[in-house]
């Protein structure tokens, strides 16, 4: 497995420089086997825990297959995506929440509100791929699955914007500030109509659409 070899914690100051040859051979191999996209813990596991607003950590949340379905349902009708994609989606985020310690609901209210679950969705301003990831600015953390193009594999954006969004919760000091941290804007406002207040609205719909329909109590 190229990768594997190389390094899995993700930094500018640890990561390996890989050549351009590399890089592609790893990108061809984690295109086509995206199950094996190593876990992002150990990276994950160098932000203090103690510094992550507690309301960021849920994970009694989607522990059922009928809550996983339930929301997936409930994302491919609101976004007009197959079921499929939208289950994967779910999954991954279930998996992911798990390597970073975060709520899964609140990875995929990220995931909704950046990129409206468009895998190959890419802003004005660089942002990439599900969790709309400045490549830009965190090339690094994707040259462990061949470079920057990688942020349109899903289960590599993923667990990059994941560990990005958790340090930057830690960093700011509340889940609010990390949004915005997250968003590039820490000085954004706060309120109605705001990224954050999307992002925590559609995550309360994720949770009720579980509780609800996915049998959770």
């Amino acid at each position: 497995v190229p990768a594997e070899a190389r390094a899995l914690i993700l930094g500018a100051d640890s990561a390996e420089i890989l050549t351009a040859d590399e890089s592609a051979n790893q990108l061809k191999f984690w295109s086509s086997n995206p199950q094996s996209i190593p876990s992002i813990a150990g990276p994950a596991s160098q932000i203090p825990g103690h510094l992550v607003d507690l309301s960021a950590v849920d994970r009694s949340i989607l522990r059922s297959e009928n809550e996983r379905r339930a929301v997936a349902e409930h994302l491919a009708k609101k976004f007009r995506i197959s079921f499929e994609d939208t289950l994967h989606y779910v999954n991954q985020a279930m998996v992911v929440s798990k390597e970073v310690n975060l709520d899964p609901t609140l990875i995929l209210a990220v995931m909704a509100t950046e990129s409206s679950l468009n895998p190959r969705a890419e802003s004005r301003a660089g942002a990439q791929g599900l969790m709309q990831v400045r490549t830009h600015v965190h090339h690094d953390k994707f040259e462990p699955y061949g470079g920057p193009l990688a942020a349109f594999i899903p289960e590599a954006n993923i667990r990059v914007g994941a560990l990005i969004l958790k340090a930057c919760i830690a960093r700011a000091g509340s889940l609010e500030d990390g949004l915005k941290s997250y968003l590039g804007a820490p000085s954004a406002a706060s309120g109605v109509g705001t990224y954050t207040h999307k992002v925590f609205l559609e995550r309360e719909e994720l949770r009720n659409v579980a509780r609800r329909l996915g049998g959770s109590v």
